[in-house]
């Protein structure tokens, strides 16, 4: 038999396939292997593919990191400490006997007192490179800049936007306030293009504008 005649290879390997008591096609077609690999890559007890789902294999197949991927992993929304205490701009904080902040729109600001300082930081919903506050940056927020010791919290500014669903910071928000002590919300919304400040006033914080 001559195997190079078109089809007489793919005969004989099915013949030899036959005799040696393996399945009709021992490799899935095309579009059932690409299903084999999404099923792979979703993981066990998935219903579809996720693609906020990464695992990788080693050369023996077997799985060697799996581990979820979402917005708040790969992107950071940073905190930057302002140089003039007058003037803490989006997403900078600054610690003083008296704050201010740049202008708002849709922004919050969130002053922590300790004993004869303040410590105001300026939370914008969007960053710059498109990261969204998140409950990530809340922890961050907590623990990093207002440092959890406190006697008092404020938070002024636009909190009905903060707290509007569609805008996506509900979360976040929520963590936010539900982290703090001793937490007292101001609204100030009918004037959401104001500038805000604070300073310490008989032991209290006192909103300046």
């Amino acid at each position: 038999m001559d195997c190079r005649k078109p089809g007489v290879g793919l005969e004989r390997r099915r013949q030899d396939r036959e005799r040696r008591g393996l399945p009709e096609h021992p490799y899935p077609a095309p579009r059932a292997a690409r299903r084999a690999l999404l099923t792979w890559m979703r993981g066990p007890g998935s219903g579809a593919f996720d693609p906020g789902i990464a695992r990788s294999a080693d050369h023996t197949g077997r799985i060697a990191s799996s581990a979820p991927l979402d917005e708040e992993s790969i992107m950071t929304y940073q905190f930057t400490q302002a140089a003039d205490a007058m003037a803490i701009a989006e997403q900078g904080y600054a610690t003083a006997a008296a704050i201010k902040f740049t202008g708002f729109t849709s922004c919050i600001g969130v002053i922590a007192k300790r004993g004869g300082l303040l410590t105001g930081a300026h939370l914008v919903l969007n960053a710059p490179d498109g990261t969204k506050f998140n409950q990530n940056a809340a922890t961050r927020l907590i623990y990093e800049v207002l440092g959890n010791q406190y006697d008092k919290v404020w938070i002024i500014g636009c909190v009905d936007i903060w707290r509007t669903p569609a805008n996506g910071v509900l979360a976040a928000y929520e963590k936010l306030t539900s982290m703090i002590r001793s937490l007292e919300v101001v609204q100030h919304y009918n004037f959401a293009d104001g500038t805000y400040g604070a300073q310490i006033e008989d032991d209290d914080i006192d909103i300046t504008f």
